[in-house]
């Protein structure tokens, strides 16, 4: 897992920088992506808490993933945020508005599941934010082939 946040994190802001030099230009949307990658990154390089409290781990290293995860959601929320905002109309802005809902809304999911609202495990309501994440990225041609 913290391999794949690393090279996820890396592989994205490899992606953003290449579309600055293709453009020639930066907006504002792309820069807290970037923050978003590098919060990615940082969050693979430090290990979470076990899920097996028996287990001895580094609550420093576990305190600064936690960090690292909030920073990559509050900016990658603030990107879709700003991309709502700039957006053309219409359209475009129920698009976004409704990304930015289901991403808010798994946040909290999350935040009810980790503690013990909901009967969901933070497992699974990670990896339906980071599907609707990937999703949006996706459409917004972060990771198209061409």
């Amino acid at each position: 897992m913290q391999a794949g946040f690393i090279g996820f994190g890396a592989l994205l802001n490899a992606g953003i920088l290449v579309k600055f030099a293709a453009t020639g230009r930066v907006n504002y949307p792309d820069v807290l992506l970037m923050v978003y990658g590098v919060a990615i990154l940082l969050s693979g390089i430090f290990c979470a808490a076990p899920a097996d409290a028996s287990i001895t781990h580094s609550a420093r290293e576990a305190g600064l993933h936690s960090f690292f995860a909030s920073v990559a959601g509050v900016s990658f929320s603030l990107a879709v945020l700003l991309r709502l905002l700039v957006s053309s109309g219409g359209d475009e802005r129920m698009f976004h508005a409704g990304f930015l809902v289901a991403i808010v809304g798994s946040s909290m999911l999350f935040g009810l599941s980790e503690n013990g609202v909901v009967g969901i495990g933070q497992g699974v309501v990670q990896r339906i934010l980071y599907l609707v994440s990937f999703v949006w990225l996706i459409t917004q041609g972060y990771w198209s082939p061409g």
